[in-house]
């Protein structure tokens, strides 16, 4: 048998001279293989040269052979990374990032921000964290090294010091070396307790990175816009007018467009795959699809359920009536003062009651307890205090906490003398030195009897007494003080107010008067009232009763799936998968729930149909599909759980069940999570139960989820989109063809002259949009007046706080809730910009799903009438203000500086060599 080792002893020379270069290649190049960037064009060199190499020596050509097979091995290291590349890794000008040093920036975002958020908090200072506003944490960090790169390029750095400040500003130096080093030590890095180098480090990093985003980044002083900018915005907020619209479908003439081809479809396809509808502009073609959620419910309608419940008998309404009428249907029945048999005579035979007795509420009534007819001696010296003389406090009644609001404003009528000329009323003669005079007294009584009778029977208003009759005696039982016992030379003698009940007044002595109560009258009005109560009342059990019980039904349908699935890992377990890690196994096992599922939900709809509910499957929704109320009403529906003021509480169904699924501040989405919160049961209401008790009531679960992604053409559904979307826009050739052509024969019209001009309604009356006889008719309809941005109607709360300004909604004339919609700023700026006043042009939508002819009428101001006087107001407005919480600086910022913003940050990208534009 031949020796395996002949080969190398014949060719022993050429074999050394191999060895030796490769052995020199390696030991040369063997840091270039250690670092991180792309070598595997040099490893295909290398390997393919010393393999055709050896190869060749048995034809005498290893030389040849070698260069041969060093090219195409280079060659091949080139082209494999692509394919090869694992998943989560991106190509930049600063290498290959893959997954691991992903993972790796985002843990060290994860720490700095930690330790920001505990170390404010331990400060008690507002929490801070870094990050540059992206929906994805991945895209975010990435966005963070590729701007730390570009610091370190023009020379922007973060020393030790510089972090170091940064701490001490963002806890304003309340931060302790107890609390620094507690922070620090409860974190881990890499496997070890964060150490202080190791944490300055990063956080340098993340300084770094934002110092460069805060410098290199767009602002407003970059931007100074030219007065002629402010003016525009100003306008947009202030010229108002109104339209005349007809509106031309465009799906009306997708039965005029043929269908397309197979080349066509998979062109269009081919062309917006990537995109989203309406990212390029208005109406353009996108394909990518976004989250998308499918439902199935049950549902009860509330009408049907109030016409099942028995009808409510008399009797019923009766017992209804005697359980409740002293708290629903009593009336108070509070008697007239003067009506009483022992009332005293009428004031015009007796002197007013002004005069002798104190009357709640005046704040000089405590000098009525004198007989102003005999005067005695001394009291002369008796004034009512000027509003501006201190009064002494008393020390013959001590103070007692008001029983009522008339207590209250007496007793600071009387320790706060500056507010006397708002109550007392005898305070506007001061100056005349005559306070207590009868016509006085008589001008008082007579506006006291020309107030609201009700107030003075609340109040518990006295009758009218002789003039002798004693004042009041204080609620503590102490003789009142005389004003005649007062000696000459003494300070005025205090105000004293009598204690008064708020419910009951005195009569004379510890007579008062009883507030009565009588039953409403059950009369038919009534009986009707109570009968809708009660009805409403039963059907409110009913629903309630329903929806629970359907709720429990899919609640044990529910735990059925669980069992099911938790049974199929046990017996199978290669089904045991990392929580997020997706591949054949797991797949696998979704698909066999997924299967079993759709059996639940056939039970599920069968029940649905045995105890009176509707049972609906939704197909696959966005978040906006979900929203529309009017194909899905379950999408606006919430929680039927009331708060005090009977409204619904919590978020809608729309809401709900797309932010269990997604992480709306990463957007990213664990694949197991899609199962464990799949067919989970809930309930909600279109309306909660009140007054109104119309709309509809829901027991839901998700069926299904799918994250944003871009499709292929034979996912279900795709296909039958990318058609609609062919056809919509040869539609649209269509619409705006026969919109232009009625919009020339209005102008022709309205331009004829003559005694009955026409109108645009006139002219377009029996027209059809399709202008074919079967063809829906084409309705001329008038908008209220609107303006192009509207400010909000709150004011602000203070002068740091920018007015938020919207578009405005074009609503239609009538009941208000009809409104133009997909209306974008290409419309508006059309109508407000290129059109005057009167002009007829044919202006699409947003989206470009209908094209109307609008009639610009009744605009105000124009050049001629009214723009002088607006221009005279921004330039006050700008000369004294410099529009200092003008909404336009809102507008502005939002329509100048945020589209620069984004323009530069699409240009850092670029710059690294990523795509911005492409699939993340």
């Amino acid at each position: 048998m031949a020796s395996p080792f002949k080969f190398f002893r014949k060719h022993q020379a050429g074999m050394m001279v191999v060895l030796v270069i490769l052995s020199m290649l390696l030991f040369t190049l063997d840091s270039l293989f250690s670092t991180r960037e792309p070598t595997y064009w040099l490893l295909g060199l290398l390997i393919g040269g010393a393999a055709f190499g050896i190869a060749g020596i048995s034809q005498g050509r290893w030389l040849q052979w070698g260069l041969g097979g060093g090219l195409l091995g280079a060659a091949l290291g080139f082209m494999l990374p692509t394919y090869l590349r694992p998943p989560g890794v991106i190509s930049t000008s600063l290498g290959i990032i893959e997954q691991e040093e992903l993972d790796d920036l985002e843990m060290r975002r994860f720490i700095a921000n930690r330790f920001l958020v505990e170390a404010t908090g331990a400060s008690g200072q507002f929490p801070q964290q870094f990050g540059f506003g992206h929906q994805s944490i991945s895209k975010d960090v990435l966005f963070g090294k590729l701007l730390q790169a570009k610091a370190e390029s023009i020379g922007i750095s973060a020393t030790q010091s510089m972090v170091n400040d940064f701490i001490h500003q963002a806890t304003a130096e309340k931060l302790t070396a107890p609390d620094f080093a507690r922070i620090r030590s409860s974190m881990r890095y890499q496997g070890r307790t964060l150490d202080d180098e190791t944490l300055f480090e990063i956080l340098g990093d993340q300084l770094q990175a934002v110092l460069a985003y805060q410098m290199l980044r767009p602002a407003v002083a970059s931007l100074p816009p030219a007065p002629e900018v402010f003016w525009q915005y100003f306008r947009r907020l202030n010229v108002r007018q109104q339209l005349n619209t007809a509106a031309f479908d465009v799906d009306a003439f997708l039965d005029q467009v043929a269908e397309p081809t197979d080349s066509e479809v998979e062109l269009l396809f081919a062309e917006n795959r990537q995109r989203f509808p309406n990212e390029l502009e208005g109406g353009s073609a996108g394909f990518r699809l976004q989250d998308r959620m499918q439902l199935a419910y049950l549902e009860l309608d509330y009408e049907t359920m109030e016409s099942q419940v028995p009808e409510i008998s008399d009797t019923e309404i009766e017992e209804y009536y005697e359980a409740n009428k002293d708290v629903e249907f009593s009336i108070p029945v509070i008697p007239d003062a003067n009506s009483s048999d022992d009332a005293e005579p009428a004031a015009s035979d007796t002197p007013s009651t002004d005069e002798a007795t104190p009357k709640p509420g005046d704040a000089g009534s405590d000098d009525a307890a004198v007989d102003k007819d005999s005067p005695t001696e001394g009291e002369a010296d008796v004034k009512l205090p000027d509003a501006k003389t201190e009064v002494p406090e008393t020390e013959s009644t001590p103070p007692t906490e008001p029983e009522s609001a008339s207590d209250t404003s007496d007793e600071q009528s009387a320790d706060q003398p500056d507010g006397a000329d708002e109550c007392n009323p005898f305070a506007q003669d001061d100056d005349s030195g005559d306070n207590a005079t009868g016509e006085s007294s008589e001008s008082t009584a007579s506006d006291e009897a020309a107030s609201d009778g009700a107030t003075a029977a609340e109040e518990g208003a006295a009758p009218a007494v002789a003039e002798d009759t004693p004042s009041a005696t204080p609620a503590d039982g102490s003789a009142p003080e005389a004003a005649a016992t007062q000696e000459p030379g003494t300070p005025p003698l205090s105000l004293e107010i009598p204690e008064t009940t708020p419910d009951a007044a005195t009569k004379s002595g510890d007579d008062k008067m009883e507030v009565t109560y009588e039953y409403r009258e059950l009369n038919e009005d009534l009986k009707s009232q109570i009968r809708d109560r009660l009805l409403r009342q039963r059907a409110r059990e009913v629903i309630n009763a329903k929806t629970r019980e359907a709720l429990a039904v899919m609640q044990t349908l529910s735990k059925k799936r669980d069992r099911f699935a938790f049974g199929l890992i046990e017996e199978n377990p290669e089904y045991h998968v990392t929580r997020g890690e997706t591949n054949e196994a797991s797949e696998e096992l979704r698909a066999r729930v997924a299967e079993y599922a759709r059996e639940l939900n056939a039970e599920l709809k069968a029940w649905a149909a045995e105890n009176g509910f509707a049972y609906v499957e939704t197909p696959m929704l966005s978040y906006a599909d979900l929203l529309d109320g009017e194909n899905y009403p379950i999408g606006l529906a919430k929680d039927p759980e009331e708060d005090a003021f009977g409204r619904s509480q919590g978020a809608n169904v729309a809401y709900t069940v797309f932010s269990a699924f997604v992480n709306q501040s990463a957007r990213e989405i664990d694949p197991a999570n899609v199962d464990t919160q799949l067919y989970i049961p809930r309930l909600a209401a279109t309306q909660s139960f009140g007054m109104n008790n119309s709309g509809s009531y829901f027991a839901y679960w998700p069926i299904s989820f799918s994250l944003s992604h871009v499709p292929t053409l034979d996912e279900p559904g795709v296909r039958d989109q990318v058609v609609l979307t062919w056809k919509r826009q040869k539609a649209r050739e269509l619409a705006e063809k026969q919109a232009t052509a009625l919009a020339e024969e209005v102008r022709t019209e309205l331009a004829k002259e003559g005694e009955a001009k026409p109108t645009m309604a006139s002219v377009l009356e029996g027209r059809t949009v399709t202008d074919q006889s079967d063809g829906a008719d084409l309705a001329v309809r008038t908008t209220q007046p609107f303006s192009w941005l509207k400010a909000p109607l709150t004011p602000q709360m203070n002068f740091q706080q920018q007015q938020q300004v919207t578009q405005s909604t074009i609503q239609f004339s009538g009941d208000g809730t009809d409104v133009l919609g997909s209306v974008g700023d290409e419309f508006m700026r059309t109508i407000f910009e290129e059109m005057n006043d009167g002009d007829i042009r044919v202006v699409p939508n947003f989206d470009r799903s209908a094209y109307y002819i609008v009639q610009v009428t009744n605009r105000f101001p124009t050049p001629e009438i009214g723009e002088d006087d607006l221009r005279e107001r921004f330039l006050n407005e700008g000369q004294q203000f410099a529009f200092a919480g003008s909404p336009i600086i809102d507008v502005m910022q939002r329509e100048i500086l945020l589209p620069a913003n984004v323009e530069w940050e699409k240009a850092i990208w670029r710059e690294f060599g990523v795509n911005p534009d492409s699939e993340e």
